[in-house]
């Protein structure tokens, strides 16, 4: 059982890595259409955009 739940958590963890950088790409594309709409939000998609690929790397 434990070598089958590594193996499963190597392959999520070698998916993530891959789809990563998709991720990011999406939700900056997702806050940059909402502050298109929302110009007051300007600033905090920024910080949004900032936080994500700091938190992702």
């Amino acid at each position: 059982f434990l070598i089958f739940d590594r193996l499963i958590v190597r392959i999520l963890g070698f998916l993530f890595e891959k789809s990563k950088g998709l991720i990011i790409r999406f939700l900056n594309e997702v806050s940059r259409s909402l502050t298109s709409r929302l110009p007051k939000n300007k600033k905090s998609s920024i910080f949004q955009e900032d936080f994500l690929q700091n938190y992702f790397q």
